[in-house]
């Protein structure tokens, strides 16, 4: 991995899992996550465009039914 997050890439061990919020890549100048960033919301778009087309509701989080 190369750019901002390098050095936190090399200090994790392998298989260790971390969660990150969309707003920290969002507002990263790497190159490459400016492209990833770009396709997640492409495809977010795209799935709320389907969704609307098709009148499909979904339930949010912690809502009941």
């Amino acid at each position: 991995m190369a750019g901002e997050l390098n050095e936190w890439n090399r200090s994790v061990p392998i298989g260790e899992t971390h969660y990150f919020d969309f707003d920290l890549f969002k507002n990263c100048a790497d190159t490459n996550i400016q492209l990833l960033v770009k396709l997640i919301e492409k495809v977010d778009e795209t799935y709320q465009a389907i969704k609307n087309v098709n009148a499909i509701e979904t339930k949010e989080e912690g809502e009941e039914e």
